[in-house]
């Protein structure tokens, strides 16, 4: 938006339906009361009893206006903030401007030409409201240019309110004190919106006439003082030009004064004296009041301070890596709460969001923070509350910062002055990111939208076929009731609630499908009388303990995943979980067949899973273990079968395992061990087996070896013998049906196994078949569920 004049302004404030013109004279004491009964628009009273001068208020007190001025949506207000603020564009001086009309000095200088009042019971005086202070800095001879307030004290002095060091105008203030002399300033008196909000944006080293020509869009047009070198706005209605007194320092009672806080403030201020040289003023010109305080002080002009801390938390947020969404300091903050909309990708963006909120802006707000997701209008006071019920946890996302800098403003800071400090929070009000939740369940459950118009193309279906249908839909995919109502909008609505009822049953429900299964049906399947499948039902249910064994037809049965889960169920239904002679009890097939895995009873890992290819881990173990290990994987019991059937495994050690009991092809196993002639040559092929029983695999063996058992007796009938290490094989044992065993020469009648060489079983003379009970590298350290290269 260019540069304004005053009556363009007000032109433009009536186009937009933002003014409401009081026609009617109004003394000076019912200004207060006139400007407080329009919250939502400027007012204009166009006569004020005794003095020459209308006034305008409320003239940048809402965010439609803010948003007119910026030129885009009142939610893009802060974003478009923080794009302007960064642009720059240096201003022009013109020789003249409407500002110079009038020009009144010595004698003539008078403030109660303009219409002054009590605005606040309490108020220490009247106060020129709606002023930009004009100063530039002694050695950069940078300009500033920001809002302050005057204390009338005569017709031609005033006090000037600079308490905030970290404010340009008390930076050169201060800077002129220590240079022994009184500060030049140019007050400016009111202003288009555009300006007010370009005139809270500053930046070190950067003039302050370069900022409002980025807001512009061109440069801004400035004219030279009447008194001082200084240059204002050439769109200015009036200009009080003169001297702050900072030689005498901050020495001056101010106050009390009803703030933009809604309160009064903290303390009796004192503050530096200023001198008015000259005024000068359109002809005709308009006296502009910031509305202020009052029950609603977030509806007042000074509520402006908000969109200056929006546009430094926008850009804060940005600048941290954050991806924020919106910004917004509701109304009835007063500046110190504020919203941010942000889309959260990392588990901490919302505390760090928080963290950067409560800190970043130079005007030291806001004390309270919060932070949404982007689903959350935070422009909208009953969704900010929805969100801070249901998606707050006080315990864990609550941000307390302590001793961060505040304005004296605060009554809690019980001083008139900087510095003050005190404690700031922020509230985490986003679904978390990290942790077990179910976060379907914090979504908002909105409302359905209509399906639109049925399409002229619908074939209106009997209730067997849209059942059909509808049927062949939900096979395809799973699908949501909405899904169903698009795919199927045009058919008669009693019909979509039939078809769906009649494919109730069908839908795989467990609850639904019960009833297709009593215990008749369950007869006719397994040939257990129906009767007594309820009595062992009830008997389990009514027993104070109970327990499940089962083997592995449940597991391996074509529904061995529902078998197991229905044993479970049962179990956990009847209470028969964790307790004495309960529980479910699987028996296998071998003995502890997980533990032998994991211990590397597998051809192609080592203990813990870790690869036989991996370089890496076959170095570990192979330093852990002290022998070298072969590259490649070892060989299944499918394998191995089918390498001793061909010729290329030439002999097995069998213990723990009865591949003729375990193998799905008994006959191929059969076929295999007895195709193998033993011979005592190097390259002789023969079938070792050690086991406690006599096995049918056993039985086709050249040599069985008797292992431990835990009894201290043998068991001649079963097979069973006592066994020390390098005990001596009886001659002739054998299993009834097998095949003759044939000894081995040895002393005394006895047979001994001959010594295998280091080489025949990495040549592949023997293939070992352990039992699943076996572990690798059993005795040896290995490292278990941890990388071998790990120290700890």
């Amino acid at each position: 938006m260019p540069q304004q004049n005053m009556p363009e302004f007000i032109a433009d404030l009536e186009k937009m339906g933002q003014l409401v013109r009081i026609i009617e004279e109004k003394r000076a004491d019912e200004l207060p009361s006139v400007m407080d009964a329009v919250h939502d628009k400027a007012v204009l009273v166009e006569r004020v009893k005794d003095h020459a001068f209308p006034l305008l208020a409320g003239a940048y007190s809402n965010r439609t206006q803010y948003a007119h001025a910026l030129g885009c949506d009142p939610r893009q207000v802060s974003a478009r903030l923080g794009e302007l603020a960064h642009r720059r564009i240096a201003p022009v001086t013109v020789a003249t401007a409407p500002c110079k009309e009038v020009i009144l000095k010595g004698d003539d200088v008078d403030l109660t030409r303009f219409p002054l009042f009590l605005h606040h019971p309490h108020d220490g005086q009247a106060y020129i409201q709606d002023v930009n202070v004009v100063s530039r800095h002694p050695d950069t001879g940078l300009t500033n240019w920001g809002m302050y307030r005057l204390m009338y004290r005569s017709k031609n002095e005033t006090n000037v309110d600079m308490r905030n060091d970290s404010h340009n105008s008390r930076v050169n203030a201060k800077r002129y004190q220590e240079l022994g002399r009184d500060m030049p300033a140019a007050m400016v008196v009111g202003g288009p919106t555009l300006d007010k909000i370009a005139c809270m944006i500053s930046f070190p080293g950067v003039d302050d006439w370069d900022v409002l020509g980025g807001f512009y869009g061109e440069p801004a047009k400035v004219v030279k003082c009447e008194t001082n070198d200084l240059t204002v706005p050439a769109n200015a209605e009036i200009v009080l030009e003169g001297r702050i007194i900072t030689t005498e320092g901050w020495v001056y009672d101010e106050g009390p004064y009803g703030e933009f806080t809604g309160t009064y403030g903290g303390g009796l201020p004192r503050n530096c004296r200023f001198v008015v040289d000259c005024i000068t003023h359109r002809q005709g010109a308009v006296f502009q009041h910031a509305t202020i305080g009052g029950l609603k002080p977030g509806l007042t002009d000074m509520m402006l301070f908000n969109l200056a801390v929006e546009g430094d938390i926008h850009t804060a947020l940005q600048n941290a890596g954050l991806h924020v969404l919106d910004v917004f300091m509701p109304p009835g903050g007063c500046t110190n709460i504020a919203y941010a909309r942000i889309r959260t990708r990392g588990g901490g963006d919302a505390k760090q969001a928080l963290a950067v909120m409560l800190s970043c802006s130079r005007q030291w707000f806001p004390k309270l923070a919060y932070v949404f997701d982007e689903d959350v209008d935070i422009f909208d006071d009953d969704r900010v509350k929805w969100a801070q019920a249901w998606r707050y946890d006080p315990h864990k996302d609550t941000l307390i910062i302590p001793e961060l800098n505040v304005l004296p403003l605060d009554p809690l800071g019980r001083t008139d002055k900087p510095p003050v400090f005190m404690s700031k929070v922020g509230f985490d009000c986003t679904i978390p990111v990290v942790g077990d939740y179910d976060l379907e369940s914090f979504l908002a459950c909105t409302i359905c939208e209509p399906l639109g118009e049925v399409p002229a193309d619908v074939e209106e279906l009997s209730e067997e076929e849209l059942t059909r249908r509808m049927e062949a839909f939900l096979r395809a995919a799973p699908r949501t009731w909405l899904e169903i109502l698009k795919a199927f909008h045009g058919q008669p609505n009693p019909l979509l609630y039939r078809a769906f009822g009649n494919l109730r049953g069908r839908l795989g429900r467990v609850a639904d499908r019960r009833p297709e299964y009593p215990p008749e049906r369950a007869e006719a399947i397994c040939h257990v009388p129906a009767a007594k499948i309820a009595a062992a039902a009830r008997m389990f249910a009514r027993a104070d303990n109970a327990a499940t064994y089962y083997t592995m037809g449940i597991t391996q049965h074509v529904t061995g995943v529902d078998n197991v889960l229905s044993v479970s169920n049962l179990a956990l239904l009847t209470g028969n979980i964790g307790k004495p002679k309960a529980g479910v009890n699987p028996l296998r097939g071998q003995n502890n067949v997980q533990g032998a895995c994991d211990m590397g009873a597998l051809p192609n890992v080592y203990p813990a899973y870790q690869s036989v290819a991996d370089d890496r881990m076959r170095d570990t173990f192979e330093a852990a273990w002290g022998v070298p290990l072969p590259a490649k994987a070892g060989l299944t019991i499918s394998d191995v079968l089918h390498g001793l059937e061909a010729g290329q495994v030439k002999g097995l050690f069998i213990f723990g395992e009865n591949p003729m009991r375990s193998d799905p092809d008994i006959n191929h196993v059969k076929h295999c061990m007895e195709n193998v002639d033993f011979t005592p040559v190097k390259d002789a092929k023969f079938i070792v087996v050690q086991d406690i029983f006599l096995t049918e695999t056993a039985a086709l063996a050249d040599v069985v070896l008797p292992d431990r058992v835990p009894s201290r007796h043998a068991d001649p009938a079963r097979g069973h013998v006592r066994a020390r290490p390098g005990a001596p094989v009886r001659r002739g044992l054998q299993a009834g049906g097998g095949k003759p065993r044939r000894g081995l020469p040895g002393r005394g009648g006895q047979k001994r196994l001959p010594r295998l060489r280091d080489g025949q079983a990495r040549q592949g003379f023997l293939a070992v078949c352990p039992g699943r009970g076996a572990g690798h590298g059993r005795g040896r350290p290995g490292p278990l569920r941890r990388h071998p290269a790990d120290p700890g």
